[in-house]
């Protein structure tokens, strides 16, 4: 079993990997409906795929902030490099996975007294997501 602890995050070239809190990469098809008259049961058929990204960083106003806060929205998208673990090479049990993205939201703050200041942002898909091995 692996366990998720050395993630590396890349948005526009920039190795935001030292401020990931959490990360959750979704890669997932739509599905149709093509069920026919006569059939007994449902059936769907594949269509358009996507990817999301919600990630959690520990704030830096100088690395975090100042990278991701006037990209929200940006329709050029942000190039996104995933990563499993920073420190192992890309490889068969480390694949890399980038895309292109759009920074959707980006929360500025939201916490309590004395709680420690993380941001979620949800970057959603504006291209394929490519699964490297090398």
């Amino acid at each position: 079993m692996a366990v998720l602890r050395d993630a590396f995050v890349s948005i526009e070239g920039d190795d935001l990997s030292a401020h990931v809190q959490s990360l959750d990469l979704t890669y997932e098809s739509e599905t149709v409906d093509d069920t026919a008259m006569g059939d007994a049961f449902r059936s769907n058929a594949p269509s358009l795929k996507s990817w999301t990204a919600n990630i959690t960083f520990h704030e830096s106003i100088s690395d975090v902030n100042g990278n991701l806060f006037a990209k929200v929205g940006d329709p050029a998208g942000v190039v996104c490099i995933f990563r499993q673990r920073k420190a192992d090479d890309v490889g068969a049990t480390n694949p890399s996975y980038t895309g292109t993205g759009i920074i959707s939201s980006y929360q500025l703050f939201g916490q309590s007294v004395g709680d420690q200041h993380t941001v979620p942002v949800t970057i959603v898909a504006a291209s394929d997501l490519v699964r490297a091995t090398s």
